[in-house]
């Protein structure tokens, strides 16, 4: 799949994704959609967003849970 991500949905900055690892050990690898200019992020697994002042962007990031590339790309480009 082409990784074309449209710009951030919050500030219409421009995105990129990557994998990376987190967990305890370190072991669980997961895709992050990362906007450049205003920091928001989408991970490819459940997290827990209390920690995101913006209501707007936690209840966005909220409705997702992806877990593959192509989840992750689809959930980000989707639109209201």
């Amino acid at each position: 799949m082409k990784e074309d991500l449209k710009p951030c949905p919050f500030c219409g900055g421009m995105a990129s994704i990557y994998e990376t690892e987190q967990g305890e050990d370190y072991l669980d690898e997961i895709w992050v959609i990362h906007c450049k200019d205003c920091f928001a992020e989408m991970r490819g697994n459940k997290n827990d967003f209390n920690h995101i002042k913006n209501e707007e962007q936690r209840k966005y990031l909220e409705q997702t849970n992806p877990d593959e590339k192509e989840d992750i790309i689809k959930a980000w480009n989707k639109r209201v």
